[in-house]
């Protein structure tokens, strides 16, 4: 399984986050605690934001293991950033090692990367496709699953947008929740009669002033793939390469949702960035999305956004498509490649087995 980490909070040297930690990204990704498979060589990649150059995020990303790439160390220390994604790759039998399968993903202000796999892909791949506008679709230079869902979640984000009157931070919580539910129908759908499919699906989004990082698997709960989250004032590295957190963290109550002033600077994990217990990492529950802004974190059950957005509204192709209908006498169609499959309900709190945990 892939490794991933975001920092959002006051700017800091990129390797005090990426490369110095005693347990840093790229530690993990020669020796992963929290996972089955503790290598993850088979690629990397870090985005950062740099706002007063670009909205958009800096990229960089290469198929050679994190552990060994002293371009990635030589930029990481004189790199300063507000806002920094780093993943390590470790890839699927059925998945090439090449340049753009390596995560983070970005168009526009978005960053995005995922731990984790979508079950029956190469079935599930043509009906998300199908899903995707000309615009989304054209995103997708490589071939993960990762990238798909990403598509998606392009393809949901403008009209969740509008459902929000402008709020980023919630729209994107909704465009990444409608993003599983289609998975999940997809997968089902292609399993049919047969014993339903696992899907790990830890997704981390940004545009680089508001973060959603979801923990979500249709599997068992204890199968979940791990992630932990860390806030305070301020993030700095002390001696030996021990990170330090300013201030008091903020625990999240899963129960009650509530909004927590997180003082700055949050950063959200794969894996505890240290084994010191000063910098407290508490972990984010199975099937639980955490959100967080500059100034405030909380979580939220994914099940229950499900529920609220299980029916994803139309493309903004479809819009166009029935305007034209209603101007001409002749009735337009959609073409086939943007005829969503059937819509059934998700189930979420069905019981279901865990299989496979590779990742793309």
């Amino acid at each position: 399984m892939c490794r991933l980490a975001i920092y959002l909070g006051p700017p800091i040297v990129m390797s005090h986050f990426v490369t110095e930690p005693k347990h840093s990204i790229i530690k993990q990704s020669v020796e992963a605690y929290e996972a089955v498979v503790q290598l993850n060589g088979d690629g990397f990649g870090v985005a950062w934001y740099s706002p007063h150059i670009s909205s958009s995020p800096a990229l960089f990303r290469e198929v050679s293991p994190a552990w060994n790439n002293e371009n990635l160390r030589e930029l990481a220390r004189v790199t300063m950033s507000n806002c920094v994604l780093a993943h390590v790759r470790k890839a699927s039998p059925a998945s090439p090692v090449v340049l753009t399968n390596c995560h983070p993903y970005t168009h526009h202000d978005f960053g995005f990367m995922h731990n984790g796999y979508i079950e029956n892909f190469q079935k599930v791949k043509k009906r998300i496709v199908n899903m995707l506008s000309d615009e989304a679709y054209a995103l997708i230079k490589g071939s993960t699953d990762s990238e798909h869902a990403f598509a998606l979640f392009i393809e949901y984000f403008p009209n969740a947008l509008n459902e929000h009157k402008g709020d980023k931070l919630e729209a994107m919580a909704t465009a990444i929740s409608r993003v599983i539910t289609t998975i999940e129908e997809i997968v089902r759908e292609v399993a049919a009669d047969k014993e339903e499919e696992t899907c790990q699906l830890n997704f981390v989004v940004t545009d680089g002033n508001n973060v959603i990082a979801t923990r979500y698997t249709t599997g068992e709960l204890q199968q979940a793939h791990t992630l932990f989250y860390c806030t305070g004032s301020k993030y700095h590295l002390k001696s030996e390469g021990t990170p330090a957190v300013e201030g008091t963290p903020v625990e999240c109550d899963h129960e009650t949702e509530e909004e927590e002033k997180h003082q700055q600077m949050v950063i959200i994990a794969s894996e505890p960035l240290t084994d010191d217990g000063e910098f407290a990492f508490k972990e984010v529950k199975p099937n639980y999305m955490v959100l967080a802004d500059r100034e405030n974190i909380s979580m939220r059950s994914i099940e229950k956004l499900i529920e609220i957005t299980s029916q994803p509204p139309p493309s903004p192709l479809v819009f166009l498509f029935l305007s034209r209908s209603l101007s001409h006498s002749q009735p337009h169609t959609l073409p086939p490649q943007h005829t969503p499959p059937p819509h059934t309900p998700p189930h979420p709190t069905r019981a279901r087995k865990s299989t496979s945990r590779w990742t793309e």
